[in-house]
């Protein structure tokens, strides 16, 4: 794809499989690839130009949204026909619709391991400098600029010699997504993650057609779950464990929600790409019954659940009554159910003792919005992100009057349910793993230490498997649970790191390789 008139010393051309001869002055094509999917993580082009003293004097944003758009390219030529000149060209790819508001530059470098984690990171000051001035003093300025995170920021000096023309290459690498340029400081990601490079003059050679071949879509390939996952196994009086296992490919794909902006700490919020090797993940919350299954082949935990020997009320009662809790000493009719009121810590002992650890926040969102389908999608199994859930669909609702009571309007259909109760396929069930109740009956704990997707503590994680994994006094929930409202797969919740509530499980991963 080639062209378009741009303006000044520029032009970005859709011609054919040569670029448009244009009157014989200085001429530099710059070809563009990228080595990132399209249209799913890159489909608009930003092109900014600036002079060499840092005037900004040009913008255009360009859609690239089809397979055969790549590799691209535009033309810099002399406006003066006699006289050399440099431009630096700002090359920003993104995705449709992934902007912020443009208050200014507003460059931050990624947080180091000393910054507090749990502060709000630097985002850089909203001086809404520099502008887009016009000649005759408008201000053409655009309003929304590519959201960094999302982006491929590269910045190129690329030099105009009168009655010379050719042609630089430039790949937009999938790995510099997230790193943002330092315009005025001259440097870009060019090959390494977090890491700027100051600009130089491109080499300009004297091929100017596209190549036939685009990288795109080589970044970050995914990985098959060659691991075998665990079958469905029973205890010794034959009772189902409910312990099988999903196989996940690891992906490149999107983590957070902007469903969730403005939730103070719950922000979900900056969105950010994410790259997880496979894995593999219990379909079920882990129940009484295999806890105590563990128990008898040797498991020993930090601390024993919360034990209850009476009945699980099932008309309305007090949500905190320690009457919800699952876990008691001999079985009484609740194997099946998700082991509640039980703490972080042995949780996730548990599922080291099964050769594995709770899932990271990251692989939880992935296997609930993403793994397993073409299109991310609000609900694990699908549907519009403006549907009423209905009762039938997952265990949420089922609190008291006059709280998240409305799935429990008579009062006598209180608290959780059995794992399996929802599984069938108009259930709480994900598109192509199977994995049950990611929305309803427990809260699932995860391996992360909560904080807010805008604080320190993620804006220094890298591509590759990020998670705020420090010290911290709440842990990582997702999901909602019997006693809430209906949530999405972004739902965020802070969870004491002590706590073993009645609306709180967990889950557990393997590695899938």
């Amino acid at each position: 794809m080639r062209c378009t008139i741009l303006a000044a010393a520029v032009a970005a051309c859709a011609c054919g499989p040569t670029t448009k001869d244009v009157p014989p002055v200085g001429e530099v094509i710059v070809v563009i690839d990228t080595d990132m999917p399209v249209p799913a993580f890159i489909s608009r082009l930003r092109i900014d130009l600036y002079t060499t003293d840092g005037r900004w004097y040009e913008s255009r944003d360009l859609s690239r949204s089809k397979a055969t758009d790549w590799p691209t390219s535009f033309g810099v030529y002399l406006a003066d026909p006699a006289k050399e000149q440099t431009t630096i060209v700002r090359l920003r790819a993104y995705a449709e619709g992934e902007v912020r508001d443009y208050r200014g530059e507003r460059y931050a470098t990624r947080p180091d391991a000393a910054a507090p984690p749990f502060a709000l990171a630097e985002i850089g000051s909203a001086t809404d400098e520099p502008r887009l001035l016009r000649d005759d003093g408008s201000d053409v300025t655009p309003a929304t600029e590519p959201a960094p995170l999302l982006t491929i920021d590269r910045l190129l000096r690329v030099r105009v010699v009168p009655e010379v023309r050719g042609a630089v290459r430039v790949l937009l690498h999938g790995v510099c997504v997230g790193t943002m340029a330092d315009v005025a400081g001259g440097a870009s990601c060019v090959d390494q993650e977090n890491t700027l490079v100051p600009s130089i003059d491109e080499p300009t050679i004297a091929d100017t057609t596209l190549p036939a071949v685009s990288a795109m879509g080589t970044f970050a390939p995914a990985t098959p779950c060659t691991a075998m996952p665990r079958r469905a196994g029973n205890a010794a009086d034959g009772s189902p464990l409910f312990d099988e296992e999903a196989c996940v490919d690891g992906k490149m794909f999107i983590l957070g929600t902007n469903r969730a902006f403005g939730l103070a700490t719950r922000n979900d919020v900056p969105r950010r790409v994410a790259i997880l090797p496979s894995f593999r993940i219990d379909r079920y919350e882990v129940t009484v019954g295999r806890w105590r299954d563990a128990l008898a082949h040797g498991f020993e935990p930090q601390a024993e659940p919360v034990a209850n020997e009476g009945v699980v009320p099932k008309e309305s009662s007090n949500p905190t009554d320690n009457a919800l809790c699952t876990w008691s000493a001999a079985p009484r009719g609740r194997e099946d159910y998700a082991l509640n009121c039980v703490d972080h810590a042995s949780a996730r002992a548990f599922c080291t003792f099964l050769g594995g650890d709770l899932p990271t926040e990251a692989q939880w969102e992935f296997v609930a919005a993403t793994a397993g389908r073409e299109h991310p999608t609000p609900f694990p199994w699908g549907g519009d992100a403006n549907a009423v859930i209905p009762c039938e669909r997952a265990a949420v609702g089922r609190g008291p009057f006059p709280f998240d009571n409305q799935c429990n309007p008579d009062a006598k259909h209180f608290g959780p349910l059995a794992v399996s109760a929802l599984a069938g396929p108009e259930g709480d069930i994900s598109l192509g793993l199977g994995v049950v109740n990611l929305i309803g009956n427990v809260v699932e704990a995860t391996r992360d230490t909560f904080a807010s997707f805008a604080s320190n503590c993620w804006a220094r994680q890298p591509l590759d498997s990020p998670g705020c994994l420090v010290k911290g006094t709440d842990i990582a929930g997702r999901g909602g649970s019997w006693y809430s409202s209906a949530a999405f797969v972004g739902t965020r919740l802070p969870l004491p790191g002590n706590a073993n509530g009645n609306q709180i499980g967990f889950r557990c991963v393997r590695s899938g390789g």
